[in-house]
């Protein structure tokens, strides 16, 4: 609405008209371009993170391993243990990224 009477009080000129539309469509471009940056850099980090996770997944089973072999307490099992299952960044991001895949 205030757009609206702004415009009725105050014409702009042609020649200012016409550099306000192309600077217009150039930002609409511009935030089109970042909109896709942006969704190109979350698939990344999505999936970088989903490598992680399997890196960490691989170095959890050779901990595990040893621990047991070596007849250790496992500090990892200890600390899920006392967290409850199903908590902490890692699955929660693991489920929630094969859900999306």
């Amino acid at each position: 609405m205030l757009n609206s009477l702004w415009r009725k009080e105050m014409p702009i000129p042609k020649d200012k008209e016409k550099q306000y539309r192309e600077t217009l469509e150039q930002t609409r471009e511009r935030i089109n371009s970042i909109e896709s940056e942006m969704a190109q850099e979350l698939e990344r980090t999505k999936k970088h993170l989903q490598e992680l996770l399997e890196e960490k997944k691989a170095m959890r089973k050779i901990y595990d391993g040893i621990a047991l072999l070596l007849g250790i307490e496992n500090e990892f099992e200890k600390q899920e243990k006392e967290e409850g299952e199903d908590q902490g960044l890692g699955i929660e991001l693991g489920e929630s990224m094969k859900s999306e895949s």
